[in-house]
């Protein structure tokens, strides 16, 4: 016998499978949530509640008491120490569907909203507004999932159309890279040439120009992060904090006193030395919204596939949209894509989205023969409109991704805002 407990948070979903008869151990997760008498004085469980100091507490006492047969209980402890204080959550037992998972993160994303009805309304009108121009589909990552054909013997791969015995699907080939976190999101129909040349080109570029964020977050790929960049070094403490030692020039010293002197703030420059190509970033963002797609979607993307590859040049290319930090944060990388199905031609025909930790990315899947002009200055505003997702004044920057010169060092602000006194009250 096997048992499941799913654990659902507003960016994570995670499922414990335990074998045998463990019915009083899903007693006592269950009695970690709330409860409450029906009319006939029954006791009933709610499946919502909120990660507290209490609950913490009590997730203490079940690894103390089923350590030693139960070795999951160590996940789950993992899993809810990852949360701050009054993050809602769900834990519901026994199977759930794709649907009943999606209901129940719409839920969460919107509880703690000031009028939680009225944002849920507000989501649902925004999937409806997008989705009369656009196809819309999406991996949170919440659970694992691979796409495309699962018979290894009836694979075509999506990139270079190569099929078995010419090459081969050995390897797990992982939709966005494990280097950003991702280790749910499969694509079945990338051939391993394929992971391999995209791993070591554009995708490793991609990893590079983000190693600040991998460093800052610790996440971890196939190889173990360095603890720093050229002037700093982070270190992740035992009790969660994060520490980054910071060394100054005396230029970057009468900067640093300049601006907290004029602004009370705080601003520390940092430099990483790493090699990448601006446009291989580019790239590797539409590579993985790309293997989101179904098999069958993949036509009217040759195209792009050849700019990835570098046989074909499409030119100009627009601007990215980046938005950092989110002021949210996820666990799993989350990939968008929509596809337009109207014949709005003032729109570009494909928008990916791109969010892992607290940065994201929204972007033109660049195609040949795209009617919209890349290099229109008010294209970026009409997405604006059509798209509420993309709005300027909720801190989103456009960023020239174009150029194929190798850039061999990263520089960062790293900004402290001074607390105001009210918000210390």
């Amino acid at each position: 016998m096997i048992m499941i407990i799913n654990f659902l948070f507003k960016d994570h979903a995670a499922h414990i499978e335990i074998g045998g008869d463990f019915q009083e151990f899903l007693s006592d997760i269950m009695n970690l949530l709330p409860s409450f008498l029906d009319k006939d004085g029954y006791r009933q469980v709610t499946t919502f509640s909120h990660v507290s100091e209490k609950l913490m507490e009590n997730i203490d006492k079940i690894v103390e008491k089923y350590k030693k047969r139960v070795i999951e209980v160590y996940k789950i402890r993992s899993l809810f120490k990852q949360y701050n204080q009054g993050e809602p959550f769900f834990i519901i037992p026994g199977a759930i569907s794709k649907e009943e998972l999606e209901n129940l993160n719409s839920y969460l994303v919107t509880v703690n909203d000031p009028d939680p009805e009225e944002s849920r309304k507000k989501l649902e009108e925004l999937k409806s507004q997008i989705s009369r121009s656009y196809r819309f589909i999406q991996q949170s990552g919440l659970v694992r999932v691979s796409i495309g054909e699962p018979d290894k013997s009836k694979r075509v791969c999506r990139y270079c159309h190569k099929s078995t015995p010419e090459v081969t699907f050995k390897q797990i080939a992982h939709t966005i890279s494990e280097a950003l976190g991702n280790k749910t999101i499969i694509t079945n129909t990338e051939c391993d040439e394929c992971n391999n040349r995209y791993g070591t080109g554009i995708e490793m570029d991609c990893a590079n120009y983000h190693n600040f964020i991998r460093r800052f977050y610790n996440i971890r790929g196939k190889t173990p992060l360095k603890d720093g960049g050229t002037n700093f070094k982070i270190e992740h403490t035992a009790d969660g904090n994060i520490k980054i030692g910071i060394t100054l020039t005396d230029a970057e010293i009468s900067e640093f006193e300049r601006s907290k002197k004029n602004t009370g703030n705080f601003c520390f420059p940092l430099h990483v030395n790493q090699k990448f190509r601006p446009v291989n970033v580019y790239k590797a963002l539409c590579k993985y919204v790309l293997g989101i797609l179904d098999d069958g979607d993949m036509t009217p993307f040759q195209s792009t596939i050849d700019w990835m590859d570098g046989t074909l040049q499409i030119l100009p290319l627009p601007k990215v949209a980046v938005l950092f930090p989110t002021n949210f944060h996820l666990n799993n990388p989350r990939i968008s894509i929509l596809i337009r199905t109207s014949e709005q031609e003032e729109l570009p025909y494909s928008i990916g989205i791109v969010e892992f930790t607290d940065i994201a990315y929204c972007f033109i899947v660049p195609i040949q023969d795209d009617r919209v002009n890349y290099s229109d200055e008010e294209l970026w505003n009409r997405i604006a409109n059509f798209l509420p997702i993309y709005k300027p004044q909720i801190g989103w920057r456009l960023k020239d991704f174009s150029s194929d010169i190798q850039q061999d060092e990263i520089k960062y602000n790293l900004n402290f805002v001074q607390r105001s006194k009210q918000e210390d009250k």
